[in-house]
């Protein structure tokens, strides 16, 4: 019964873990533009626009174009005003640490989205979580300016910060949430403090704008979380553009407040860079956090959480991916760094269907004999 109990937390656990509603920056990279090109949302994330849906996952991404699979008349416009979609991912899971191993097999992901825009400038969203007790994460109204110039937003939503990647365990958005892989024991990490905050369940009710000045997207967002009397603040400034054959896409991003807690207020600052050139894409992120974790005296401290990621497209349809990870939640001590490698593949043989293979090896400063390896298959379906 023990067993059982444990095995159900783990895929609970691993459930939160994983669980991710995001856009791959990596293509953006490569097509040298930013998130807002195929998504509905202009930060990226959940439902794609009719270029993201009906052009680039039809006739981009996958091995076999749509036409040789399914109608070209398919369509996730509802009507003029209504376009709908969703994300479904379930994942194989097996870790070994130390003499033990598990595994388990779990639906990570089942999101429904909706956008209404009954005008130009009127625009109303919703993304429905089919788990996590049926919530409905992001809740929001959008004005939009002319010309593609800008918004207004008001809901929840989760405020624009880096690279919004897909993997919520990479230590520059969520880490290992609740210290699930990593025991305060062995790294002397707060284990609400293994990564930086950015995690699927962490959207807040506030106020969010964009504006383009000069080709530059400048996002700025003020928020309140339910579970904090803080207001939190974040500015996020992304360019994306090309020089002869290379794609580049930078960015800058700030953040000061609380979304996880009632405790005092803390700070990120951090930039972040892709480029993609031929066959090669590199995305990275650096972020510097200030008064973020407590050392072993119950000090604030600051800290560093770095990003660092190469693929190579081999055949349309097939890129090889490999990732390095960092996190250092005080940089005054030593000795208390976490470190991931990641080593997998992003396999899309038709449209709207991905599968993910990695295999993933975390260590800890503290014990150099502690060694976490991890074997990962994803599958991933959307429209």
């Amino acid at each position: 019964m023990r067993n059982f109990i444990s095995v159900l937390t783990i895929i609970g656990a691993l459930f939160i873990l994983f669980n991710e509603t995001t856009a791959l920056p990596r293509f953006a990279a490569q097509e040298g533009v930013l998130c807002g090109q195929c998504h509905v949302n202009d930060q990226g994330a959940a439902l794609r626009n009719s270029y993201g849906a009906e052009y680039y996952s039809q006739k981009v991404l996958p091995m076999s174009e749509w036409d040789d699979f399914g109608s070209e008349d398919y369509t996730a416009q509802l009507n003029e005003y209504i376009r709908y979609g969703g994300d479904v991912r379930v994942q194989y899971y097996r870790y070994a640490e130390e003499n033990s191993s598990r595994s388990a097999f779990f639906p990570m992901q089942a999101d429904a989205y909706i956008n209404v825009q009954p005008s130009e400038y009127l625009q109303f969203f919703l993304e429905q979580s089919l788990f996590r007790n049926f919530a409905a994460t992001d809740v929001w109204a959008q004005y939009n300016f002319s010309k593609d110039a800008g918004y207004l937003r008001f809901g929840q939503f989760l405020p624009s910060y880096g690279l919004r990647l897909d993997d919520h365990t990479a230590f520059i958005r969520g880490g290992n949430i609740g210290g699930i892989t990593i025991p305060d024991s062995i790294s002397d990490i707060s284990v609400s403090r293994q990564g930086l905050h950015w995690n699927p369940t962490n959207q807040a009710m506030g106020l969010e704008g964009m504006v383009k000045p000069f080709d530059l997207q400048l996002t700025g967002s003020v928020v309140k979380p339910s579970n904090s009397s803080t207001y939190s603040a974040t500015l996020n400034l992304t360019h994306a553009f090309w020089l002869g054959d290379m794609n580049f896409i930078i960015g800058g991003s700030y953040f000061r407040g609380n979304l996880i807690s009632a405790d005092s207020t803390y700070s990120y600052y951090g930039v972040n860079a892709g480029l993609n050139f031929g066959r090669f894409t590199y995305l990275g992120e650096i972020d510097f956090t200030q008064n973020y974790s407590e050392d072993y005296l119950g000090q604030l401290t600051n800290g560093l959480a770095i990003y660092s990621e190469l693929s190579v497209r081999v055949l349309r349809g097939c890129d090889l991916v490999m990732s390095y990870h960092f996190f250092d939640p005080s940089t005054e001590f030593t000795g208390r760094g976490l470190t991931r490698w990641t080593f997998g593949a992003s396999v899309i043989p038709v449209a709207y269907i991905e599968i993910k293979p990695q295999y993933r090896i975390l260590t800890a400063a503290a014990d150099t004999d502690f060694s976490h390896s991890e074997l990962i298959f994803q599958g991933h379906f959307w429209f």
